[in-house]
């Protein structure tokens, strides 16, 4: 049986919608964040086909195989694609993410249009009002083929580049 484009993208913006709730701290109620979480710079590019992607929501959600510790962390890419990682504790905001290994999610919600919603780590991107456009797998935790171990003394600078299907 063949699924339909539309129920792919809900299954997936589902998965997005979920992490993001948990991340944003469930449609703005603070979560507390494990005491003490040291944090380490986190940056790199994001393309589509070897195209800088811009506006699109970077989120590393911890590996449940992994060692990471805390909620993951989010970006946002600029008109050149590039991210830098931003750790989120209730309503505390800091530079970084844990040490650890992370599935990376990229999502870039549009407008009926085509025409990019502004990415805002806040808001869940179903809950935007647009269109995931960012085809499965790269939209949800479990099927990315996207990784990344942060560490302590590492360069920390990941670049993806999704592929057109």
């Amino acid at each position: 049986m063949r699924t339909c484009r539309a129920e792919a993208v809900i299954r997936h913006s589902s998965t997005v919608l979920g992490l993001a709730l948990c991340i944003s701290g469930c449609a703005g109620e603070p979560v507390d964040a494990p005491p003490q979480v040291d944090l380490f710079p986190v940056s790199g590019v994001i393309t589509r086909d070897g195209e800088p992607l811009a506006s699109a929501l970077v989120i590393y959600t911890p590996d449940i195989m992994g060692s990471a510790q805390g909620f993951g962390a989010t970006g946002v890419t600029d008109a050149e694609g590039r991210y830098e990682l931003e750790y989120r504790s209730g309503e505390e905001v800091k530079a970084g993410a844990p040490a650890g290994k992370y599935k990376v999610v990229i999502s870039l919600i549009v407008d009926n249009d085509g025409n990019p919603l502004p990415a805002d780590p806040d808001t869940p991107p179903m809950m935007s009002g647009g269109i995931e456009s960012i085809p499965p797998p790269y939209t949800s935790p479990p099927e990315t083929p996207f990784a990344a171990e942060v560490t302590a003394g590492g360069e920390n600078t990941f670049d993806f580049d999704v592929k057109s299907p």
